[in-house]
């Protein structure tokens, strides 16, 4: 994915005011090259991200979220912004050095890094 000025991949779930949707389970990011992602503002923070609109809500509305062997380069803004999560795998991915913080995680547990480059 290239030259996106938004997030590449986003996982929303409104659970504040919309109600539009629910969480995500057993997601797989791997082998993918996200090249000059996330160049403009907006609400959305991180070149992968999720959240549910709200800063409190507990983990576990996105769970077993795998972001594995990617290549990112070039983004602004946090390249891994993940809120209300559990089971989180980020492995073995290269990353240049963003703006704002690599990987943000926010109401969220059980999570694993490694090999990060």
């Amino acid at each position: 994915m290239q030259d996106i000025c938004a997030s590449a991949v986003g996982l929303e779930a409104d659970v504040n005011a919309w109600w539009e949707s629910i969480g995500s389970r057993n997601i797989i990011i791997r082998n993918n090259r996200f090249i000059r992602c996330k160049f403009e503002p907006e609400y959305l923070n991180g070149v992968i991200e999720s959240h549910t609109m709200s800063q409190t809500t507990p983990a576990g509305v996105h769970q077993k979220i795998t972001i594995e062997n990617n290549i990112f380069l070039g983004s602004d803004g946090n390249i891994i912004k993940l809120g209300s999560a559990d089971d989180v795998k980020i492995i073995d991915n290269i990353m240049d050095a963003p703006d704002d913080e690599a990987i943000f995680l926010y109401n969220t547990k059980m999570f694993l890094f490694q090999g990060i480059n």
